[in-house]
């Protein structure tokens, strides 16, 4: 029997918390067994932890904690961790092609530099600490685009366009379905260039259990790209990542 609290729901919420903290991946009537309630309470109660994060759903449908335990209350302490992992990776990429590489976080809708080896000859990009809105004008906010859902979509990339702040080229609506697309099946955008005089490359950084966080990223004044396979560049980034293992 479920002992009295004077916050019900809050008690719930952390109960379940600590059964996926202890268990590991579980499914829906699984959970809903252990805890011994109705469908429809659980149904809310994992909603509401999905929605902040505390949870979130693996490959196989399973819930399994979310990325809000990962960068809550140490942050610094994970991303530290993730540069560190990169670092090697991120340099050789720099002094292989002579391009600036950049690690950026992927959360609530909004894009962070976390970590830069900068090109000084080449394109500079971002400074680290630089956080921006407008997803759709760069190649790792397109891949943060191709992970919502249809209607979500729609909404970020409507606010790209009416940003007040914007400096990027208008680039047609299909193009830029198209890189949604390439980011969708190919897990990786190559922005062609059509936003500025410069091109650049992302490729994803998940979670173990399919959850996207940020993202590899490189660039190059279109001049040095005759010097440049770009599919050297960009399968060069999928193996940096590739070993992660978050």
């Amino acid at each position: 029997m479920e002992q009295k609290s004077v916050a019900p729901a809050l008690t719930r919420g952390l109960t379940i918390l600590e059964i996926i903290a202890r268990e590991g991946a579980i499914g829906f009537n699984e959970l809903k067994e252990k805890m011994n309630l109705h469908a429809t309470t659980v149904n809310r109660l994992i909603k509401v932890l999905i929605d902040k994060e505390y949870l979130a759903k693996d490959q196989n449908s399973k819930y399994t904690l979310g990325i809000k335990f990962l960068n809550l209350s140490n942050q610094e302490t994970f991303w530290n961790k993730i540069i560190q992992k990169l670092h090697n990776s991120m340099k050789e990429i720099n002094e292989k092609y002579g391009i600036t590489v950049l690690l950026t976080s992927l959360d609530k809708d909004k894009a962070t530099v976390i970590y830069k080896i900068i090109e000084s000859s080449n394109l500079g990009m971002l400074e680290v600490g630089n956080t921006h809105y407008d997803l759709m004008n760069f190649p790792w906010g397109i891949l943060y685009i191709a992970e919502q859902e249809k209607e979500k979509q729609e909404e970020l990339i409507e606010k790209s366009y009416a940003d007040p702040s914007r400096n990027m080229n208008v680039v047609d609506r299909k193009d830029i379905d198209k890189l949604i697309v390439e980011a969708d099946l190919e897990k990786h955008v190559d922005d062609k260039g059509w936003f500025f005089n410069g091109r650049r490359f992302a490729v994803p950084v998940f979670l173990s259990n399919g959850k996207l966080i940020g993202a590899l990223c490189s660039g190059s004044n279109k001049e040095n790209l005759k010097d440049i396979s770009i599919e050297d560049v960009i399968n060069d980034m999928k193996k940096a990542v590739e070993g992660l293992d978050l």
